[in-house]
């Protein structure tokens, strides 16, 4: 999700410089701030001639990245310091979100389903264990 991201309020960074540096962002917590609608300048609308203006809606969502044992829940935003502000497109971001979620799901399924095996195991062991046991009372 952060490889679509777009910092805010930063100076221009120039990230060929810095390739051979990777930043490790499992120390951080991402933390949804809010959606924001922006007019901008379309080529597209101002080739259509059907088009009444040439301003085109792009939909934004707002992350910010905080250091985990900063970021609260308690906090509106999460954190108030070490933090980034982040600008994903709109569409990106429920992608990436639905994916993530649907992952988990699965997980969560897999986990129950062998949860439910393994239980179900154990009863059938059980089972046997008191039906043996019951045999060899009959036969006492």
């Amino acid at each position: 999700l952060m490889e679509l991201a777009t910092p805010i309020d930063a100076p221009p960074r120039f990230m060929e410089e810095y390739q051979d540096f990777a930043i490790n962002i499992t120390e951080y917590a991402l933390r949804y701030i809010g959606c924001q609608n922006v007019h901008q300048y379309s080529d597209n609308l101002a080739q259509d001639e059907d088009s009444e203006t040439v301003l085109g809606m792009n939909r934004f969502v707002i992350v910010r990245l905080c250091p985990k044992d900063e970021c609260s829940n308690y906090h509106h935003y999460g954190c108030n310091t070490g933090f980034g502000d982040y600008l994903i497109r709109m569409e990106d971001y429920l992608e990436t979100m639905a994916a993530d979620f649907f992952s988990e799901y699965q997980e969560y399924c897999e986990t129950c389903y062998y949860c439910m095996k393994k239980s179900s195991g154990q009863q059938q062991q059980q089972q046997g264990d008191d039906a043996a046991g019951d045999d060899a009372a009959a036969a006492a």
